[in-house]
């Protein structure tokens, strides 16, 4: 159920998410494939428009933790996924 979402533990910490299949989808994407290239340590302000769920947040966070992420994300169940990420990413 898309609103019940689905989760994982990663890290210590519990993940969730709506769609198993979008999330492996993003997480290949963004984690193995690395579709993203770029220095992530370089800003320090980070602003993802169209957030989805937070997997661009979680790539951010890992690779640069002092980044301030800004979300925008207009859907609603998608920002209760997103603000679930943000409650247990490092400040």
């Amino acid at each position: 159920n898309r609103l019940e979402g689905y989760s994982i533990q990663m890290k210590g910490k519990t993940l969730h998410f709506c769609s198993p299949g979008e999330f492996t989808f993003l997480f290949e994407e963004l984690f193995i494939r690395t579709s993203y290239p770029f220095d992530y340590t370089r800003s320090n302000l980070f602003i993802d428009a169209g957030a989805h769920q937070g997997l661009f947040a979680l790539l951010v966070n890992t690779l640069n933790p002092k980044a301030e992420i800004i979300a925008i994300e207009p859907d609603p169940v998608s920002i209760d996924f997103l603000k679930r990420l943000f409650k247990i990413l490092p400040k």
